[in-house]
């Protein structure tokens, strides 16, 4: 569902992995060869991340943008999915509460009670804004890391590499 989901969203053409977030097959390693720029969107949990860790030298930590449904927080929705989810009802609430809010407007009495009600709209809208700013799917996009020091290597890093070699193509492959 997230592929979908940040497709209907942000209108990015978007991917699925097959086999979850330890798997990038080959022949999707093949299509994705054209691309300049690939936002890598895992799951914001550790078997996420642990695979956007992978994936990034498969697909060239250069052109590669990681995407974080949390912002960097240890709270707050997974995926894309429960990141439109969690929006989605916290619009509903929020157009119940103002509906509520404006039924009370319409039958106010004096007008310090109108004024009063009136305030109380623009703080629910500012609070309102404030809420989904985090949840919006475009944004997360927007705000995609790079992944830094590229250039730099680490003895881990090479270490891995020559494993992975040593292993054979398909298993560096794939």
């Amino acid at each position: 569902l997230d592929a979908l989901t940040v497709f209907q969203e942000t209108g990015v053409p978007t991917i699925s992995l097959p086999n979850g977030a330890n798997s990038l097959p080959p022949d999707l390693i093949k299509l994705l060869e054209p691309f300049k720029i690939i936002f890598l969107w895992m799951d914001d949990d550790a078997a996420g991340q642990q695979g956007a860790a992978s994936f990034l030298a498969k697909l060239g930590r250069h052109r590669c943008r990681l995407v974080s449904t949390r912002g960097g927080r240890n709270v707050g929705p997974k995926d894309a999915n429960d990141a439109l989810c969690l929006r989605m009802s916290k619009e509903e609430a929020h157009a119940r509460a103002l509906a509520a809010l404006r039924a009370r407007l319409g039958t106010a009495n004096s007008h310090e009670e109108r004024e009063q009600l009136e305030e109380e709209e623009v703080a629910l809208v500012e609070r309102f804004q404030a809420e989904i700013a985090p949840l919006d799917l475009n944004r997360m996009m927007r705000e995609a890391t790079t992944v830094r020091h590229d250039h730099i290597v680490k003895f881990s890093d090479l270490r891995d590499g020559v494993r992975l070699h040593l292993l054979g193509h398909r298993e560096a492959a794939g």
